[in-house]
């Protein structure tokens, strides 16, 4: 895991990208990587990592097991129940509040965005 950021930033520095504000942020969203989040940027890819994997969780349990099935309420019901996606780390998530958002905000735009590439993600 301490390479996962790391190894994303070498990535997109052979496709010839070079901006340090994005090559921190990613590495701060696995602070295994060395990298702990202090920027709006840096706290908002660390707490929408987990929230994607949640939300896709939720909706996997779904009989269509499509985002468009899943209602914010249902999700942070599960959200509570710290036995369902044990793996998605729930401090992560809240920490988008070091932004200025909540994580009812956070939700929301998973939700929105998630729904509007659910053909790509195959949800």
């Amino acid at each position: 895991m301490s390479v996962h950021g790391p190894t994303s930033v070498e990535i997109l520095k052979k496709e010839g990208i070079d901006d340090k504000v994005l090559f921190d942020a990613i590495c701060a969203h696995n602070p295994k990587s060395g990298v702990k989040a202090r920027t709006n940027i840096q706290y908002a890819i660390l707490s929408a990592d987990p929230m994607s994997g949640f939300v896709k969780a939720v909706a996997q349990i779904y009989p269509d097991k499509r985002i468009a099935s899943v209602k914010h309420k249902s999700v942070m019901k599960r959200f509570n129940e710290l036995r369902f996606a044990s793996g998605a780390n729930r401090d992560y998530m809240e920490a988008i509040e070091f932004t200025g958002l909540s994580l009812d905000d956070l939700l929301d735009v998973a939700l929105e965005e998630m729904g509007a590439i659910s053909g790509v993600l195959g949800l």
